[in-house]
Protein backbone atom coordinates (compact mmCIF):
# COMPACT_ATOMS: atom_id res chain seq x y z
CA UNK A 1 0.00 0.00 0.00
CA UNK A 2 1.48 3.34 -1.05
CA UNK A 3 1.60 6.55 0.95
CA UNK A 4 -1.43 8.08 -0.77
CA UNK A 5 -3.62 5.09 0.12
CA UNK A 6 -2.56 5.26 3.76
CA UNK A 7 -3.31 8.97 3.93
CA UNK A 8 -6.72 8.36 2.35
CA UNK A 9 -7.63 5.75 4.98
CA UNK A 10 -6.49 7.99 7.84
CA UNK A 11 -8.43 11.01 6.56
CA UNK A 12 -11.54 8.91 6.02
CA UNK A 13 -11.30 7.56 9.58
CA UNK A 14 -10.95 11.04 11.02
CA UNK A 15 -13.96 12.27 9.08
CA UNK A 16 -16.06 9.36 10.33
CA UNK A 17 -14.95 9.97 13.92
CA UNK A 18 -15.79 13.66 13.64
CA UNK A 19 -19.21 12.77 12.23
CA UNK A 20 -19.93 10.35 15.08
CA UNK A 21 -18.79 12.87 17.69
CA UNK A 22 -20.92 15.57 16.09
CA UNK A 23 -23.96 13.25 16.12
CA UNK A 24 -23.43 12.45 19.80
CA UNK A 25 -22.93 16.13 20.58
CA UNK A 26 -26.11 17.11 18.72
CA UNK A 27 -28.19 14.34 20.36
CA UNK A 28 -27.09 15.18 23.92
CA UNK A 29 -27.50 18.91 23.29
CA UNK A 30 -31.08 18.31 22.18
CA UNK A 31 -31.83 16.31 25.36
CA UNK A 32 -30.35 18.99 27.59
CA UNK A 33 -32.26 21.75 25.76
CA UNK A 34 -35.48 19.81 26.31
CA UNK A 35 -34.74 19.49 30.03
CA UNK A 36 -33.97 23.21 30.26
CA UNK A 37 -37.25 23.97 28.53
CA UNK A 38 -39.15 21.65 30.90
CA UNK A 39 -37.48 23.26 33.92
CA UNK A 40 -38.49 26.69 32.66
CA UNK A 41 -42.10 25.51 32.32
CA UNK A 42 -42.06 24.07 35.85
CA UNK A 43 -40.64 27.31 37.24
CA UNK A 44 -43.37 29.27 35.43
CA UNK A 45 -46.06 26.97 36.82
CA UNK A 46 -44.51 27.32 40.27
CA UNK A 47 -44.78 31.11 40.14
CA UNK A 48 -48.37 30.89 38.90
CA UNK A 49 -49.39 28.51 41.68
CA UNK A 50 -47.73 30.70 44.28
CA UNK A 51 -49.67 33.72 42.99
CA UNK A 52 -53.05 31.96 42.78
CA UNK A 53 -53.03 29.89 45.96
CA UNK A 54 -50.66 31.94 48.06
CA UNK A 55 -48.95 28.64 48.80
CA UNK A 56 -45.29 28.06 49.44
CA UNK A 57 -43.18 26.64 46.64
CA UNK A 58 -39.96 24.97 47.70
CA UNK A 59 -36.99 25.84 45.53
CA UNK A 60 -34.60 23.00 44.78
CA UNK A 61 -31.06 23.45 43.53
CA UNK A 62 -30.71 21.63 40.18
CA UNK A 63 -27.44 21.53 38.29
CA UNK A 64 -27.79 21.57 34.51
CA UNK A 65 -25.05 20.28 32.28
CA UNK A 66 -24.61 22.34 29.14
CA UNK A 67 -23.47 21.03 25.76
CA UNK A 68 -20.02 22.57 26.19
CA UNK A 69 -19.26 20.52 29.31
CA UNK A 70 -18.53 17.33 27.42
CA UNK A 71 -20.91 14.39 27.93
CA UNK A 72 -20.00 10.84 28.68
CA UNK A 73 -21.48 8.21 30.97
CA UNK A 74 -21.45 10.64 33.90
CA UNK A 75 -23.21 13.25 31.80
CA UNK A 76 -25.99 10.85 30.83
CA UNK A 77 -26.41 9.82 34.47
CA UNK A 78 -26.74 13.42 35.58
CA UNK A 79 -29.29 14.11 32.85
CA UNK A 80 -31.33 11.15 34.12
CA UNK A 81 -31.09 12.59 37.63
CA UNK A 82 -32.29 15.89 36.21
CA UNK A 83 -35.34 14.20 34.73
CA UNK A 84 -36.22 12.73 38.13
CA UNK A 85 -35.81 16.16 39.74
CA UNK A 86 -38.16 17.73 37.21
CA UNK A 87 -40.74 14.96 37.74
CA UNK A 88 -40.50 15.52 41.50
CA UNK A 89 -41.11 19.25 41.08
CA UNK A 90 -44.09 18.61 38.82
CA UNK A 91 -45.66 16.17 41.26
CA UNK A 92 -45.09 18.60 44.15
CA UNK A 93 -46.69 21.47 42.28
CA UNK A 94 -49.70 19.48 41.13
CA UNK A 95 -50.46 17.98 44.56
CA UNK A 96 -53.54 19.60 46.15
CA UNK A 97 -52.75 22.00 48.94
CA UNK A 98 -53.83 20.81 52.35
CA UNK A 99 -54.83 23.24 55.05
CA UNK A 100 -54.78 22.03 58.63
CA UNK A 101 -56.95 23.66 61.23
CA UNK A 102 -56.09 23.62 64.89
CA UNK A 103 -58.97 23.92 67.29
CA UNK A 104 -58.01 25.34 70.64
CA UNK A 105 -60.06 23.99 73.52
CA UNK A 106 -60.14 26.34 76.45
CA UNK A 107 -61.39 24.71 79.64
CA UNK A 108 -62.97 26.39 82.63
CA UNK A 109 -60.58 28.02 85.11
CA UNK A 110 -60.88 27.23 88.81
CA UNK A 111 -59.82 29.51 91.66
CA UNK A 112 -59.56 28.09 95.18
CA UNK A 113 -59.72 30.13 98.38
CA UNK A 114 -58.32 27.96 101.22
CA UNK A 115 -60.01 28.29 104.61
CA UNK A 116 -58.17 25.68 106.69
CA UNK A 117 -59.47 23.26 109.34
CA UNK A 118 -61.17 23.49 112.73
CA UNK A 119 -63.57 21.93 115.25
CA UNK A 120 -66.59 22.71 117.42
CA UNK A 121 -68.85 21.18 120.06
CA UNK A 122 -71.46 23.94 119.99
CA UNK A 123 -75.10 22.96 119.52
CA UNK A 124 -75.68 26.21 117.63
CA UNK A 125 -73.77 27.66 114.75
CA UNK A 126 -70.58 29.40 115.82
CA UNK A 127 -67.58 30.81 114.00
CA UNK A 128 -64.64 28.45 113.67
CA UNK A 129 -61.54 30.48 114.63
CA UNK A 130 -59.13 31.14 111.78
CA UNK A 131 -61.49 29.86 109.09
CA UNK A 132 -62.31 33.10 107.28
CA UNK A 133 -61.20 35.01 104.19
CA UNK A 134 -62.03 38.13 102.19
CA UNK A 135 -63.30 37.51 98.66
CA UNK A 136 -63.95 40.33 96.22
CA UNK A 137 -66.46 39.02 93.68
CA UNK A 138 -65.91 42.07 91.46
CA UNK A 139 -62.39 40.80 90.77
CA UNK A 140 -63.92 37.93 88.80
CA UNK A 141 -65.91 39.29 85.87
CA UNK A 142 -67.00 35.93 84.46
CA UNK A 143 -67.97 33.67 87.38
CA UNK A 144 -69.84 30.54 86.31
CA UNK A 145 -70.56 29.15 89.77
CA UNK A 146 -69.18 28.89 93.32
CA UNK A 147 -69.03 25.89 95.69
CA UNK A 148 -68.07 25.29 99.32
CA UNK A 149 -65.84 22.19 99.65
CA UNK A 150 -64.02 20.26 102.37
CA UNK A 151 -64.46 17.25 104.66
CA UNK A 152 -66.56 16.64 107.80
CA UNK A 153 -66.72 13.96 110.50
CA UNK A 154 -67.87 13.25 114.05
CA UNK A 155 -65.24 10.99 115.67
CA UNK A 156 -67.78 9.55 118.16
CA UNK A 157 -70.37 8.91 115.46
CA UNK A 158 -73.05 10.48 117.69
CA UNK A 159 -75.40 13.16 116.35
CA UNK A 160 -74.97 15.26 113.23
CA UNK A 161 -72.58 17.98 112.21
CA UNK A 162 -73.58 21.01 110.14
CA UNK A 163 -71.39 23.59 108.42
CA UNK A 164 -72.06 26.66 106.30
CA UNK A 165 -70.49 29.84 104.91
CA UNK A 166 -71.42 33.07 106.68
CA UNK A 167 -71.09 36.57 105.21
CA UNK A 168 -69.67 38.49 108.19
CA UNK A 169 -69.67 41.80 106.34
CA UNK A 170 -73.41 41.78 105.57
CA UNK A 171 -74.47 39.64 108.55
CA UNK A 172 -76.17 36.74 106.70
CA UNK A 173 -75.34 33.20 105.69
CA UNK A 174 -74.71 32.28 102.07
CA UNK A 175 -77.65 30.44 100.53
CA UNK A 176 -77.03 26.84 99.37
CA UNK A 177 -73.75 26.64 101.29
CA UNK A 178 -74.99 24.40 104.14
CA UNK A 179 -73.76 20.77 104.30
CA UNK A 180 -74.40 18.03 106.90
CA UNK A 181 -73.36 14.47 107.79
CA UNK A 182 -73.54 12.02 110.73
CA UNK A 183 -70.66 9.67 109.94
CA UNK A 184 -67.55 9.03 112.00
CA UNK A 185 -65.65 8.50 108.75
CA UNK A 186 -64.24 11.34 106.68
CA UNK A 187 -67.06 12.74 104.55
CA UNK A 188 -65.79 14.74 101.60
CA UNK A 189 -68.45 17.26 100.72
CA UNK A 190 -69.30 19.72 97.99
CA UNK A 191 -72.13 22.19 98.41
CA UNK A 192 -74.69 23.17 95.80
CA UNK A 193 -73.95 26.16 93.60
CA UNK A 194 -74.00 29.32 95.68
CA UNK A 195 -73.62 33.02 94.98
CA UNK A 196 -71.13 35.52 96.32
CA UNK A 197 -72.32 38.95 97.33
CA UNK A 198 -71.20 41.89 95.24
CA UNK A 199 -67.98 43.54 96.36
CA UNK A 200 -65.28 42.64 98.88
CA UNK A 201 -66.80 40.59 101.73
CA UNK A 202 -65.46 38.61 104.69
CA UNK A 203 -66.66 35.00 104.53
CA UNK A 204 -66.56 32.95 107.74
CA UNK A 205 -66.98 29.18 108.18
CA UNK A 206 -69.47 28.17 110.89
CA UNK A 207 -69.96 24.76 112.50
CA UNK A 208 -72.42 23.08 114.89
CA UNK A 209 -72.98 19.63 116.45
CA UNK A 210 -76.58 18.62 117.25
CA UNK A 211 -75.73 16.77 120.49
CA UNK A 212 -72.62 18.68 121.47
CA UNK A 213 -70.22 15.95 120.31
CA UNK A 214 -66.88 16.98 118.88
CA UNK A 215 -67.27 17.82 115.18
CA UNK A 216 -64.38 18.34 112.78
CA UNK A 217 -64.07 20.20 109.50
CA UNK A 218 -60.89 19.86 107.45
CA UNK A 219 -59.37 21.25 104.25
CA UNK A 220 -62.24 23.66 103.74
CA UNK A 221 -62.14 25.94 100.72
CA UNK A 222 -64.31 27.98 98.40
CA UNK A 223 -64.03 27.05 94.73
CA UNK A 224 -64.76 29.72 92.13
CA UNK A 225 -65.25 28.43 88.59
CA UNK A 226 -64.84 30.97 85.81
CA UNK A 227 -66.42 30.79 82.38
Amino acid sequence: MNTKSIMYVVVTGLVLNIFVLYWLFFTLSTRVDKQLSRQSIVASNSAQLAGDDEGEVVERNVTFIGPSSGCGTECVKRIDDLEREVEYLKSSLTSPAQTSQTTASVGAKEVFVPLGSGSSQSRDYEDVPGMAAYIDSSAYSTIDYVRFEGSLRIPSGVGRVYTRVYNKTDGNFVWSSEVTTETDKTYIFQSDHMSLASGNKLYQIQLKSTVGALALIESARIKIVLK
